[in-house]
């Protein structure tokens, strides 16, 4: 159970300390490498004490390590319990010397974040260290032969790690929250603590005439432990980097939700569990130098076999996830199907580390408390330096797949010197190990494992590909029509070229600052193609500050050039490499408008997001007459969490409205009641703007006014929950993944613009300065009519991509041609009725009904004549027909 609670405390700690550093790659690392450090560093420090202090030869029931190790235990639950109340202290402490100090900024503030995490997390990390060279220490007294004894409490003590990664994973923190799941973990070290303390009193012992170790001097350690040492220490360096790269490919398969990662963590976890309970039996038969080297050389063979079968894992995995009547509907199934996926691929590497420490222990002359912590410390200051020069360098130097072969390598050379440690060896199975390595070297050299098809089945160049701690960010380019999208991690579209993506990223920059009565100062959260934010430029503003945490995102911007007009160039447009949240905490600015980018909701960390204090800190910030605009991906939020993000970001606006274009919804929030300047968009629109946004079809007022959905009665009343989206109770994050794979079939994106279109508000009442004689509430007034237009557009565009969403083209096609005979130079009608009629054509032309085809490709010239696409399909049928 200590086991437990210590990875339930990490990974509710590392949560809490991300919601004041945030979730960059330098402070999340920053975090990890302050917790396992404090993990060694205990080792180390509380083995030397229960050493010296058994040494000593004192008569005395205190020295009991039983009694040491229950206040261990007792500390780390009070700390615990006090966490929460100092990371309150933590984050004003840090709000508070960011505020005060002029040679902190967003860049520099790297070694606070250092000096407070470790502050904060030394004393209770230091105690977990000490647990298990303590409770060794009982054993080494108690039992003939303590070896045996600490390879299982090892074990044990990693299983309940594994226990408290399911816990906290897939139960707690859903189901009760991050503040109940933090106690609940304190109160198993109290528990442990006092009930260690009544297993004391009811059975004194007092162990003084059993000692019989002595410290080792230093100078006495020889050079063969020393290599022991060592060995552990790299061993405990590639494990952990195998878990981050493992981590990083994976996600291009499964998807980087937070149940994905507690999975992976699990299933390492039950490795290394499972392995040193094995090793531990079988270690008196075999030699252990033999067995760690053979563990070794398999970990480096087998993550070569993975990596040339790896392809037709993620195929598989990509057609079950497409193929939603697999599962079932059943969440549960859907997981199985991944803990399989994963088991395969991970348990043997991870067994074969677990296999390590009961060798190691064997292969150590001087065994006790001071020699165990040592052992334990170097694994895991070995784990600290791997992961930081993994995550940090390699990756980014070598790429995923180069990375996985250097640690193959030194897999291989850490098993072939262990090997050679055994004199009596038979070398003729080395060689042919080194052998049957080099072939696999030679094929994994040729092997692409770069799942290309997951972003898409069709002909693709990739034109820029970036491996960094953040993940994959590549830049896609359709060889016919030129068209660029940019994919991080191959599964999510940031934005693109096509004219749709250019519309919708044209629309998400000019409403916020066209409905704004003065805009001068910006901010934007997340930054995509830039070209959203590139559209401001036109505008009389003085600055836009644009934050984005990946580096990789903000490099693949020059592939967006003109589009982003050479955004990178202007003065005004700084971008801030930064945690979004992190950076709305520390400005010191006060802004018109926060816009908020379409974050995935189904992606791990980034429902903090969407959570009520992150709104709230975004409302500190805006002026008093300043918007908050929150994009929301159609597709990608289920129904009931858009209710609670709705409601949750309601709770923080006192006035709230909801703007919704064809492909994302928007929640709009203000501090007073919204009015919108009729005049102030008409001169808009007579102005050179004006000439930009006839291109995207919003060139009059009442288009613009078209997007508008539900003002705040309509809001209250679409509401039926009373949860909200907090950081202790971060109910998107994890309710969200459980419906992704619905959303493949775009079951989200019907349910929703149902719900929506079933409640159309009237905007009416909220716009000012119109200048017409006659009352804005009249039916009969020209604006009132103008506008019924518009939304019935609007209402047959969604309407005909719910029809797309259910295969139903005929009814698709009908929505489409109102569009058209209202507004014939809409771009979407023109575009999607292009594309209906070439399905249609692909159809006719896989039944050899060449001429009917035909006749549809040349019915999607009609509208869109020029078109590329078209043309292509249209040659191709000649070259059938010749």
């Amino acid at each position: 159970m200590s086991g437990a609670s210590a990875l339930i405390f990490e990974i509710v700690w590392m949560r809490m300390l991300s919601l004041v550093f945030g979730v960059t790659t330098y402070a999340m690392s920053i975090i990890l490498i302050s917790f396992m450090g404090g993990l060694g560093l205990g080792s180390l420090i509380w083995g030397r004490i229960i050493e010296a202090q058994r040494n000593n030869g004192i008569k005395s029931q205190s020295l009991n390590p039983l009694n040491l190790y229950s206040r261990l235990q007792l500390g780390i639950g009070v700390f615990g319990l006090s966490f929460p109340f100092l990371i309150n202290l933590t984050k004003k402490f840090y709000v508070y010397i960011f505020s005060v100090s002029s040679i902190l900024n967003y860049n520099n503030f790297i070694f606070l974040q250092v000096i407070v995490c470790i502050l904060i997390l030394i004393i209770p990390t230091s105690l977990m260290g000490g647990t298990l060279p303590v409770i060794y220490k009982y054993f080494e007294l108690s039992e003939d032969d303590a070896r045996y004894n600490v390879s299982f409490l090892y074990a044990y003590e990693t299983f309940g790690a594994l226990l408290g990664a399911f816990l906290a994973g897939f139960f707690l923190i859903e189901k009760f929250g991050v503040l109940f799941t933090n106690n609940f973990a304190g109160c198993i070290n109290l528990l442990i603590g006092f009930s260690v303390l009544f297993f004391i009193r009811k059975n004194p012992v007092i162990f003084s005439d059993k000692i019989s170790i002595k410290i080792p001097n230093p100078e006495t350690i020889t050079n063969s432990s020393k290599i022991w040492f060592l060995i552990f220490a790299l061993s405990g360096f590639c494990a952990l980097s195998y878990e981050i790269i493992w981590t990083k490919i994976l996600v291009l398969i499964i998807n980087s939700t937070t149940y994905s990662f507690s999975l992976i963590l699990m299933i390492f976890l039950s490795g290394i569990a499972s392995g040193s309970a094995f090793g531990n039996k079988i270690i008196a038969h075999k030699k252990p130098e033999i067995l760690l080297g053979y563990s070794e050389i398999f970990i480096g063979i087998y993550t070569l076999f993975i990596l040339l079968i790896i392809n037709y894992f993620a195929e598989m995995f990509f057609y079950l996830n497409i193929d939603k009547t697999f599962f079932g509907n059943s969440w549960f199934l859907f997981n199985l199907a991944q803990f399989i996926l994963l088991f395969i691929l991970l348990f043997p590497i991870s067994f074969c580390f677990g296999i390590t420490f009961p060798s190691i222990i064997n292969l150590i002359p001087q065994k006790n408390s001071l020699s165990i912590g040592k052992i334990y410390a170097f694994n895991t200051f070995g784990g600290v330096i791997g992961s930081f020069i993994t995550g940090f360098f390699l990756i980014q130097i070598l790429g995923i797949k180069n990375t996985f072969l250097f640690f193959v390598i030194i897999n291989i050379l850490i098993g072939i010197i262990t090997i050679c440690q055994n004199k009596q060896f038979n070398y003729k199975y080395l060689i042919s190990a080194g052998l049957l390595f080099i072939i696999f070297i030679i094929l994994i050299s040729q092997k692409d494992v770069t799942f290309k098809y997951l972003i898409t089945r069709g002909d693709v160049n990739i034109i820029y590909h970036n491996e960094d701690a953040s993940g994959i960010i590549e830049v896609y380019e359709y060889p016919q029509s030129k068209e660029r999208i940019l994919v991080t991690d191959r599964h999510q579209r940031e934005g693109g070229t096509n004219p749709i993506y250019l519309k919708n990223q044209y629309i998400q920059g000019y409403l916020p600052i066209i409905l704004h009565p003065d805009p001068k100062k910006v901010l934007g959260l997340g930054l995509g193609t830039g070209i959203s934010f590139s559209v401001m430029q036109k505008f009389d503003l003085e600055k836009i500050d644009v934050v984005e945490i990946s580096n990789g995102v903000i490099s693949a911007l020059k592939y967006f050039e003109p589009e982003n007009n050479f955004i990178k160039n202007n003065v005004k447009i700084k971008i801030h490499k930064a945690d979004a949240r992190n950076f709305v905490l520390l400005t010191k600015e006060k802004y018109d408008v926060i816009i908020g980018e379409l974050f995935v909701p189904y992606q791990a960390g980034v429902g903090n997001l969407y959570a009520y204090e992150h709104f709230s800190e975004c409302k500190k910030k805006l002026s008093s007459n300043g918007m908050m605009w929150q994009w929301i991906p159609t597709a990608q939020i289920s129904p009931i969490d858009l209710n609670v993000l709705i409601n949750t970001f309601s709770k923080v606006f006192p006035h709230t409205s909801l703007w919704i274009t064809s492909q994302s919804f928007a929640l709009l929030g203000t501090k007073i009641p919204l009015q919108i300047d009729f005049q102030r968009l008409a001169q808009i629109c007579d102005s050179d703007i004006g000439n930009e946004l006839k291109k995207i079809e919003i060139a009059t007022p009442q288009r613009i006014l078209s997007y508008f959905q539900l003002g705040d009665n309509e809001i209250k009343k679409i509401i039926t929950t009373s949860q909200i989206n907090n950081d202790y109770n971060p109910f998107i994050e994890f309710n969200a993944p459980k419906y992704f794979y619905a959303y493949l079939t775009s079951k989200f994106f019907i349910e929703n613009n149902e719900m929506l279109l079933s409640c159309q508000g009237n905007v009416i009442p909220y716009i000012t300065n119109y200048n017409s004689s006659s009352s804005l509430n009249q039916p009969e007034n020209g604006l009132s009519n103008e506008m019924d237009i518009e939304f019935k557009i609007k209402k047959y565009i969604l309407q005909a991509q719910i029809y797309l969403s259910e295969k139903k083209i005929v009814n698709a096609l009908e929505e489409y041609a109102k569009v058209y005979n209202l507004d014939p130079k809409n771009i979407e009608a023109k575009l999607f009725l292009e594309d209906i009629y070439i399905e249609i054509g692909h159809k006719l032309y896989k039944k050899n009904k060449i001429e009917e085809a035909k006749k549809a490709y040349k019915k999607a010239l009609e509208y869109n004549p020029g078109s590329k696409k078209v043309y292509y399909y249209l040659e191709g049928i000649e070259r059938y027909k010749k």
